[in-house]
């Protein structure tokens, strides 16, 4: 079961009504298992570039998905606080590596996905997957800088895997 939560400025967090992300714009961020219990994710350059992200999706008013791996923990405590007052954040929550088909049930309007955070020779090649199979009319931006992965050397394999495999796919460098 995957949940959908916002975080509302006036109430705090409230569960997301099917179709309330409809009048967002088209492109948005996903931020991938930046976790207490994810190694990876405790790195300071990484943690520095994802914010740096988020900050530019939340100047363009863009939706921004903190997806978590269930049981790994919170996501860290300076994007909970980035975030904390942005109305267009939403969290999901999945037991999937492949987190795609949850993200698809809440926001399939978004056509255009930047994605960023850990780990990207798992969860985030397999949403990535998940998107080519399931939302092949959507586009994915993977910016490597803002992933990390148990073995760094894994992230230039899984990109180069990535470009070679996704017609809908590009990378911000």
């Amino acid at each position: 079961m995957t949940y959908f939560i916002s975080y509302n400025k006036c109430i705090g967090f409230d569960y997301v009504r099917k179709g309330e992300a409809a009048n967002m714009t088209s492109t948005g961020l996903i931020v991938m298992d930046m976790q207490t219990g994810f190694l990876s994710a405790q790195n300071p350059g990484l943690i520095t570039r994802v914010n740096g992200l988020i900050c530019e999706s939340m100047n363009a008013n863009q939706i921004i998905l903190l997806v978590h791996y269930i049981g790994q923990g919170h996501t860290l405590s300076s994007i909970r606080k980035q975030v904390k007052h942005y109305e267009h954040v939403y969290y999901v929550w999945s037991f999937s590596d492949d987190k795609c088909k949850d993200i698809l049930v809440d926001h399939g309007h978004v056509k255009e996905w930047k994605i960023c955070g850990v780990n990207i020779d798992v969860c985030i090649f397999q949403t990535i997957d998940g998107f080519h199979n399931w939302a092949p009319d959507t586009h994915i931006c993977l910016v490597p800088d803002a992933c990390g992965a148990y073995n760094p050397e894994d992230i230039d394999a899984s990109v180069h895997l990535m470009v070679i495999s996704y017609p809908n796919f590009s990378i911000q460098i």
